[in-house]
């Protein structure tokens, strides 16, 4: 049975998860705009999803090797406070009206996409036993799904100010909120046996070549990954055409 405080820890980090999936919603409506407007040509819209996925690729060893030193608790908040920073230096880029400083901006937006797929270890963490750990995740994964939804039409109201900065300050702004929450939700304690457990595992994989099994997987997910961030990444530039 879970205890009342893995449940408002859960709770907490599901709370995150919406916050972070529908500043990300509003990350891939409004950038491609964004480049297609500041650049003058559609044809560079992917530019602000490249932008992203690669500062997550940079960041996710970083976040996760903070997350096996010190914790959840210090990897989430420091992940969500990079894309903070990002969000507003984007915001920045797109108020001067310049692109690379935008871009930049973007590549920490990437954090928060790292955050919240390691919401879902976090959630597996609060579980408490093993045969659990898939309901915790699935209601991380619902939870992405309604932030997800969230977030393109918050980008409508946010730029209804005339401001191109309006929806990264958005942005900001969620992920502000999920620096809070994150701060203020209780993971497990660094010392707990089943963590030690689990450092000693992770440490002990360090070095060892992935089975085949792994790297089917891996390369399944990097298809997957790339038809979708194409599609995800262009489609607002398609819709703002008129289709």
């Amino acid at each position: 049975m879970t205890s009342k405080p893995g449940r408002a820890s859960l709770a907490a980090l599901a709370v995150a998860q919406t916050l972070g999936t529908a500043a990300v919603g509003i990350s891939l409506t409004a950038s491609a705009l964004t480049v297609a407007s500041m650049s003058g040509s559609a044809a560079f819209a992917g530019l602000a999803q490249s932008a992203t996925i690669v500062g997550a690729g940079a960041l996710a060893l970083p976040i996760s090797r903070l997350a096996a030193r010190w914790g959840r608790s210090v990897s989430l908040t420091f992940a969500y406070t990079v894309a903070f920073a990002g969000s507003g230096l984007a915001a920045l880029g797109a108020a001067a009206g310049v692109l690379a400083v935008f871009l930049v901006g973007m590549a920490g937006v990437g954090s928060g996409t790292v955050a919240g797929l390691a919401l879902r270890f976090a959630a597996a963490d609060l579980a408490p036993d093993p045969a659990k750990r898939p309901r915790y995740i699935a209601l991380i994964l619902w939870t992405a799904s309604v932030g997800s939804l969230i977030g393109p039409p918050l980008t409508a109201i946010a730029l209804k100010g005339g401001s191109p900065s309006g929806p990264f300050l958005l942005i900001a702004l969620l992920y502000g909120l999920a620096i809070l929450v994150v701060a203020l939700t209780r993971f497990r304690a660094s010392g707990d046996p089943d963590d030690t457990e689990r450092r000693k595992a992770r440490t002990g994989a360090v070095g060892k070549r992935f089975p085949p099994a792994a790297r089917v997987a891996i390369t399944v997910s990097t298809s997957n990954h790339m038809a979708m961030t194409a599609l995800m990444g262009l489609a607002p530039v398609f819709l703002d055409g008129g289709g």
